[in-house]
């Protein structure tokens, strides 16, 4: 890997620690991240010509992370640099863990309140957002030619899943195949130059309020638990077969699949007979407390599907831990 830019001791850095500590984002408040002090990257990775070995592609070399300075484009390591130095691959996301990014850095239960950041785990992280894009009004098919800058610019760190671009705004969502590569986007495009644009802002993007989104959403989540169960079970060295029959063993007693009577839930309205005293209200009233009871009554019901799957997941791996402890594994090997 070659050296992006030469160190400069006689920069002038930030100094941090000047100003209030924020023990929730273990970081110091302060203004260089304002909107309105943004300045355009003074570098830019280039894959081609900056990827390359470095210490921890040696054989002798320890895992490690993707180098932050060098998706930024400015590492003054190069072959030296104890992180790595190349675009994430398959392995590479299929290697990241949930807590933390492909950076090393730690993740957070809920985004930044401007959605930069680290990220967050309770989100699947694959989708980016990104605003202060111009178009180019000399040419006649601007729309068109903007949306192959944006697919071209942020195709170069990873599989394009999906990319909307939202003309009457002038903002685009870009979503990856893989968390790592969306990861390893948002920090080289980082108040990139943009075609006509100086410094786009790329920042995560909110959730999906579209209910088919939302149900594939929960579908790549249950097979995100099916992926880690099954990656264990075969370091453990077990085969698909003995991982069903562990699934359905684990299942209670007299368990049937069919579709149970549905729950009276009066008591959860307990305020019905009393409003029905204060006399009628206002339609924007009852729109407003019908959304927040839909809102209230969805967050029920992600926080009890990623428990069930937690609870799951645990009661798998356990099941098959002490299978392999009591040595059931291995006499079935040796047979």
């Amino acid at each position: 890997a070659r050296v992006q830019r030469e160190w400069e001791p006689n920069r002038t850095q930030y100094t941090e620690g000047n100003e209030e500590y924020n023990a929730y984002y273990s970081k110091y408040e302060s203004e260089r991240f304002s909107h309105k002090d943004r300045e355009p990257a003074s570098f830019r990775c280039d894959p081609d010509l900056d990827s390359g070995h470095t210490l921890v592609d040696l054989p002798n070399g320890e895992a490690s992370v993707f180098c932050l300075f060098y998706a930024k484009g400015c590492c003054n390591k190069g072959h030296q640099c104890t992180y790595y130095h190349h675009l994430p691959s398959l392995a590479d996301a299929n290697a990241c863990d949930l807590a933390h990014d492909i950076f090393g850095r730690e993740r957070f239960v809920c985004h930044r309140g401007d959605n930069d950041g680290v990220g967050c785990f309770t989100s699947e992280g694959r989708t980016l957002y990104v605003g202060d894009i111009l178009f180019d009004r000399s040419l006649p098919n601007k729309i068109q030619a903007l949306e192959a800058q944006v697919r071209e610019a942020f195709g170069v760190w990873g599989e394009i899943e999906e990319m909307r671009l939202i003309a009457l705004k002038a903002i685009a969502f870009v979503r990856y195949t893989y968390r790592a590569s969306a990861e390893f986007a948002k920090v080289a495009m980082a108040n990139q130059k943009l075609g006509l644009s100086k410094c786009i802002r790329v920042r995560w993007a909110m959730e999906d309020p579209n209910p088919r989104v939302k149900k594939q959403q929960r579908i790549d989540r249950q097979d995100m638990v099916d992926e880690a169960v099954l990656r264990h079970a075969a370091s453990l060295g077990l085969s698909d077969v003995e991982v069903a029959n562990l699934q359905l063993n684990n299942q209670p007693a007299g368990f049937v699949d069919v579709t149970a009577p549905y729950p009276d839930t009066s008591a959860q309205y307990p305020q019905k007979a009393a409003q029905a005293t204060m006399g009628p209200i206002t339609g924007q009233e009852a729109r407003r407390r019908e959304e927040a009871l839909a809102k209230q009554a969805e967050e029920t019901a992600k926080q009890a599907e990623a428990e069930e799957n937690l609870d799951r997941m645990t009661s798998v791996l356990a099941r098959i831990d002490a299978m392999h402890s009591s040595g059931v594994i291995e006499e079935a090997e040796g047979l």
